[in-house]
């Protein structure tokens, strides 16, 4: 069953509640004020509903109420009011403020736990909705075959970071990567050999970027990270060593081991005249540049 936290500074209030609830099946928890029960969620208890007396002393029901709606940690946890009046102005206020129901004494249990059911049960179905507008999200920001970052939000991330790093005056670096020679790949190994190819690159881009860099998958076999707070000498000895890491990777396909080397062009960001277009269309140019060299290399514009 639930876990239900009861806060009500009246000892006789919260035996009596306590020992419906029980019998109820539910786990309950007193609280006999507003601040142990807040004192109580902030350290990590959880509770699948409350319970919250309208009046208390130092700090009301009301308060209670607002600390909850303000802490995003707290605000989704379904909260009963426990009124002496149901006219009362602080008990508009308070559903106006986000409690879910109210009961009003002398109740009867049989409302209250009918209220509680209908309380969780709205809880339920606001959590299912929120996990499933998380995986939406996911989806809509993730590269389905290697999971990383999709075109659209490595764009959205890195035009965040350029305005960020224009503010404050930082470096920031655009590398463009391309598997050279990829198409060869899927004509002599087939697509599911390509596939592959891109997931193994993928995991190990991923264990080369730093925590704060943003790496994505933004064309078929072309990747980019968007390093910021860096300058251009940092960036080419990372992305050497990124790209001298992929050259010595061995991929089974089908029992042959193949190898695979990189193209990679970089843009530094100067000043506050280039936009997030404007370097990648910079570091585009690197990359060509790098493969008119004769590929495997890294290019800067």
């Amino acid at each position: 069953m639930s876990r239900i936290l009861v806060v009500d500074d009246n000892e006789i209030n919260i035996q009596l509640l306590q020992f419906e609830l029980d019998n109820e099946g539910h786990t309950t928890v007193a609280a006999r004020s507003g601040r142990e029960a807040l004192s109580l969620l902030r350290q990590g208890a959880t509770f699948d509903l409350i319970l919250l007396d309208l009046y208390m002393p130092l700090m009301s029901g009301i308060e209670v109420l607002r600390a909850l709606k303000a802490d995003p940690l707290l605000a989704t946890l379904p909260v009963i009011m426990v009124t002496a009046s149901d006219l009362d102005d602080s008990m508009i206020e308070a559903l106006d403020m986000g409690a879910d129901d109210y009961v009003t004494k002398p109740f009867s249990f049989r409302v209250l736990a009918a209220r509680m059911r209908t309380s969780l049960r709205l809880r339920e179905v606001q959590e299912k909705l929120r996990a499933t507008n998380r995986h939406l999200n996911m989806l809509a920001t993730t590269d389905a075959l290697t999971s990383l970052t999709n075109r659209r939000s490595f764009m959205q991330q890195s035009d965040r970071e350029v305005v960020r790093s224009i503010r404050h005056q930082q470096g920031l670096v655009m590398a463009i990567i391309d598997v050279d020679h990829f198409k060869r790949v899927n004509d002599c190994y087939g697509h599911a050999a390509g596939d592959k190819v891109l997931i193994s690159l993928a995991k190990e881009l991923k264990g080369q970027v730093r925590e704060c860099d943003i790496l994505g998958r933004i064309g078929g076999e072309e990747f980019a990270i968007c390093m910021p707070q860096t300058e251009t000498e940092q960036a080419v000895i990372a992305v050497e060593r990124l790209r001298e890491a992929v050259e010595s990777m061995e991929i089974d396909i089908g029992g042959q081991v193949l190898s695979i080397t990189l193209s990679i062009g970089l843009s530094q960001l100067h000043g506050s005249d280039l936009n997030l277009i404007e370097i990648m269309r910079e570091a585009d140019l690197a990359l060509y540049q790098a493969k008119n060299e004769g590929r495997n290399r890294c290019s800067i514009h």
